[in-house]
């Protein structure tokens, strides 16, 4: 939840987005937060492959663009 990014609980919001996709699995928000949450979490290979999943999903050319620069930081 929300609360649980607020207080940097990043493994009990990372529970939250996993059922959030298990409902819906195309929503690029949801790819976009569990990136965001991997990558505070070191978790670099996980990181990239949502900010993937975020990519291919997005219908917004201002959030493709935030994955790919994320996609191509994690990877250097």
């Amino acid at each position: 939840s929300i609360t649980a990014i607020q207080e940097k609980n990043y493994e009990q919001a990372l529970v939250f987005i996993q059922k959030v996709k298990d409902l819906d699995k195309e929503n690029a928000e949801i790819y976009r937060m569990e990136g965001q949450l991997l990558e505070a979490l070191k978790k670099n290979k996980e990181a990239i492959s949502a900010w993937e999943s975020c990519l291919k999903f997005s219908k917004s050319d201002s959030l493709r663009k935030e994955a790919e620069i994320h996609i191509q930081h994690l990877r250097d």
